[in-house]
């Protein structure tokens, strides 16, 4: 037996528990290795080996009375196997085989068990795991958090009583742990990637909003102008408010709006919010010119008239209007903004269709929110 054959093998749960870390802890730096792409695609076994470690629920028990190994694993034992599969799923062959191998049930279970020990590896696993677009077929339907179900399409489930997506939006404004509010903000952003579910993600059923708008609003006074129609859970926030202090996180956070804000839909339902005066706030408070300039682009999506484009990452600008946008950004990083105002009608905020880029979508929707041009 080669070594590589042997280290595999010392892996199992029937192995001795000493010997078993010894050899995740080989396993765990080759994940971070340069050459783990090549060497995890050839030797898959390590896969599978992992992902058995990882969804072993039973605690580690002594049976040597009984001239037995041990059985279970250790939480920490359980979190070094989470880790090696957060290295390895940044390589979408190897994503796609622990998810066949059945391991987002465990990742989800372990992120809403109130008593898990190490939550954080399998938040950030979830993250990893979610950005792979290959992995999200076009239709599943999955309850009970089915075994065989891909990527973000597990996390977008719409399950009997309560979806998985909907219980993993408090962690967003998790105090305790900055890992486990990044990987979950990871994995909202990269499911805002599914265009198909806006209207899902906006409804309130889910009301994904809230999550991705809180940590980033402060305890600014807001006027009743500002506030009406705003989410109730964005109203009147207490003076000692703060917002979230990784700027990891924020960056994941604005991302999402920026994706939520590439439909049609999720342009309207921001306007409609108030999602505006929160970011106005925001970028007054920021100091990251990189994330300054990401909470622009956002609301330049806001504060903009619409197209005919429903999804704009298919929309392609032209020089006058990339020019136009800029002298937004400069109002923006001025402190000022165009206010805005309900129209019954979209495409009344045209007068002449010759100067928009493309010609405007007709609209039956009333209360749109648009920017008043005229102010």
């Amino acid at each position: 037996m080669g070594e590589v054959e042997e280290l595999m093998q010392f892996l199992s749960l029937n192995t001795r528990e000493d010997i078993r870390n010894g050899a995740l802890e080989i396993v765990l730096g080759l994940t971070a290795s340069e050459s783990r792409e090549t060497f995890f695609n050839t030797h898959t076994g390590f896969v599978d080996a992992l992902v058995t470690l990882a969804k072993v629920s039973s605690p580690c028990i002594d049976l040597n009375f009984f001239d037995l190994p041990p059985y279970g694993i250790t939480p920490k034992s359980r979190c070094d196997a989470f880790s090696a599969l957060t290295n390895l799923a940044d390589v979408e062959s190897l994503a796609s085989q622990m998810v066949e191998s059945g391991i987002l049930s465990a990742t989800i279970s372990r992120i809403l068990d109130a008593s898990e020990e190490y939550p954080d590896q399998p938040c950030l696993l979830l993250g990893n795991i979610s950005r792979h677009e290959a992995l999200v077929p076009s239709l599943v339907e999955l309850k009970h958090q089915e075994k065989h179900c891909t990527g973000r399409t597990a996390v977008l489930a719409q399950n009997e009583g309560a979806c998985i997506i909907q219980r993993l939006l408090p962690f967003t404004r998790y105090p305790d742990s900055n890992i486990r509010r990044y990987g979950i903000a990871g994995a909202l952003r990269n499911c805002c990637f599914e265009t198909s579910v806006h209207k899902w993600l906006l409804s309130d059923e889910v009301s994904i909003l809230p999550s991705l708008l809180l940590p980033l609003a402060g305890p600014e006074d807001l006027n009743e102008e500002d506030m009406d129609g705003m989410l109730d859970d964005l109203q009147y926030l207490p003076p000692d408010k703060e917002r979230e202090k990784d700027p990891s996180t924020r960056k994941l956070l604005l991302e999402a709006l920026l994706r939520l804000g590439a439909t049609k839909h999720g342009r309207e339902t921001m306007r409609h919010v108030k999602v505006y005066p929160i970011l106005r706030e925001y970028h007054k408070w920021e100091q990251i010119e990189d994330l300054q300039e990401l909470c622009e682009q956002v609301v330049q999506l806001l504060i903009n008239d619409e197209t005919g484009v429903d999804d704009l990452t298919e929309f392609e600008i032209d020089p006058q209007t990339s020019a136009m946008l800029d002298e937004v950004k400069d109002l923006i990083r001025q402190g000022k903004g165009p206010e805005v105002e309900i129209v019954s009608t979209p495409a009344a905020a045209f007068t002449n269709e010759d100067t928009a880029t493309q010609q405007v979508e007709s609209s039956n929707d009333s209360d749109v929110l648009l920017p008043n041009q005229n102010k």
